[in-house]
């Protein structure tokens, strides 16, 4: 049977099913019932056990979700031995099945450390994947920030770009680093560094306000952080701790002095 034949069958198949579909519909709302027929025709190619096969591949071999789409849809193919597999297929969530999803994705994503949330299509596995593992320094994908002892990143899913023969991919993460704050008041960091941002510097504690992070919840971040921090991170670390020495000690001073003057001891 030619290729074009089994094109057109498939078609076919799909055009009665959707008839069928639109049919049953209109008979339950003529019976006071709303509802909704979903239904996928897929010629039988190989390819059932696509998303499966990926997600497996893919947390082996993290490096390979930078591939552009028609990359990765080539990739597939090899996995399962198929002449081809559709790079649209990808990016269409009804080609993602429930089943595939529920039994083979999202167990091996979690299982090997990475975000499990938002998996609609094959694209979202790979961009899970490109995102890199999460760690106990991190919020989670979904709060889009990850705590480090020398800065703090931001995370924006709509950045993320592959690599290609052109220019290098992007995972979607921004770093923002800390630097000293010259009025430092206290030891605590969230009151001695500011968040270096494009165009201005911003106290920590604003910055975590407007992400909706608590202090609380950030102290325990940071203190994660420093357990996974490079020799790199701990060194600019001790920088800005050191930076900063001479405000916080002058601040202590400052504060006792005002003590002193309120209970008269002067």
């Amino acid at each position: 049977m030619s290729r074009l034949f089994k094109s057109a069958a498939a078609v076919y198949a799909k055009i009665s099913v959707d008839a069928d579909a639109a049919r049953r519909e209109q008979e339950a709302l003529e019976y006071g019932a709303v509802i909704s027929v979903q239904s996928n025709v897929y010629e039988v190619d190989g390819s059932k056990n696509w998303a499966g096969e990926l997600t497996k591949y893919l947390c082996d071999n993290p490096k390979d979700a930078a591939k552009s789409r028609p990359e990765i849809a080539t990739l597939v193919a090899r996995l399962l031995s198929i002449p081809k597999f559709d790079p649209t297929r990808l990016s269409q969530p009804r080609a993602l099945g429930a089943k595939a999803k529920t039994n083979f994705v999202i167990p091996v994503l979690k299982a090997n450390g990475y975000r499990v949330t938002d998996i609609n299509t094959g694209m979202d596995i790979v961009r899970s994947i490109l995102a890199g593992r999460e760690s106990i320094n991190v919020i989670g994908l979904e709060s889009q920030l990850k705590v480090e002892v020398d800065g703090i990143s931001v995370f924006d899913p709509r950045k993320v770009r592959p690599a290609t023969s052109r220019s290098s991919g992007f995972d979607g993460w921004t770093k923002y680093p800390y630097v000293p704050d010259p009025s430092a008041s206290t030891e605590l960091l969230w009151h001695r560094v500011l968040v270096q941002m494009p165009t201005r510097q911003l106290r920590l504690t604003d910055f975590l306000a407007v992400r909706g992070m608590g202090i609380n919840e950030f102290a325990q971040l940071d203190e994660a952080a420093s357990s996974v921090a490079t020799r790199a991170q701990a060194a600019k670390r001790a920088g800005l701790v050191k930076a900063t020495e001479v405000a916080v000690s002058r601040a202590r001073a400052n504060a006792v002095s005002n003590v002193n003057f309120r209970l008269g001891n002067f």
